[in-house]
């Protein structure tokens, strides 16, 4: 089973969904081989796989590469079957798929009815699909980072976390109130600034 999924890594031009399909498969190979070798116990998951798929193929992959590809899959699954179609046949830019995922239903129907109007090249694609996504302000960066980060680590979760990960979660967990609890208040009492104002004018 592990010959099948790593020698379907590199047969033909696999798509990102079923490069990620076949890496993600072995994650029970991968338990496995930590049961049997206590030296891969620290290992990343990805570079786990990476040397799994470097021994059964002699084809060199990095776990960074793996763990990437299974985050763009996992954001091009959540996409409508129009983008993702289009995800597979390799029409999407990271960046689009980013920006598409990060959309609803209803927005994601639109720019595909856009984009199917013309053949555009990926650029363009690109181009069209952040112009019409980006109605709404973006995060903060290192917001949009942080919660992109914890939906890679969801995506790729371990079967028994370590306590560090655990007392690090909570970590987030906290700081994730603390914040919630400062923009909250921020909002209410910006809108009670405005609220007499408001007043005023319709006076």
């Amino acid at each position: 089973m592990v010959l099948l999924h790593t020698a379907n890594f590199f047969t033909r031009s696999l798509t990102v969904t079923e490069r990620a399909a076949a890496t993600k498969a072995l994650g029970i190979q991968v338990e496995q081989m930590r049961a049997a070798d206590p030296s891969l116990a620290g290992m990343r998951t990805e570079d786990v796989k990476a040397r799994i798929v470097e021994e059964m193929t002699g084809r060199k992959v990095s776990g960074k590469t793996i763990k990437r590809e299974e985050a763009l899959a996992d954001e091009v699954a959540g996409l409508i079957p129009e983008w993702r179609d289009a995800a597979d046949s390799g029409g999407l830019s990271v960046k689009a798929v980013d920006a598409l995922a990060g959309s609803d239903e209803a927005t994601q129907r639109s720019a595909f009815e856009k984009w199917s109007e013309s053949p555009r090249s990926k650029a363009a694609t690109t181009e069209l699909v952040a112009s019409m996504t980006a109605s709404k302000p973006a995060a903060d960066k290192r917001l949009a980072s942080a919660e992109k980060a914890l939906g890679r680590f969801v995506a790729s979760l371990p079967r028994n976390p370590s306590a560090a990960d655990s007392e690090a979660i909570s970590r987030i967990a906290e700081l994730a109130r603390q914040a919630g609890d400062a923009v909250r208040g921020f909002a209410e009492a910006h809108g009670a600034r405005q609220n007499p104002s408001d007043s005023n004018r319709s006076e």
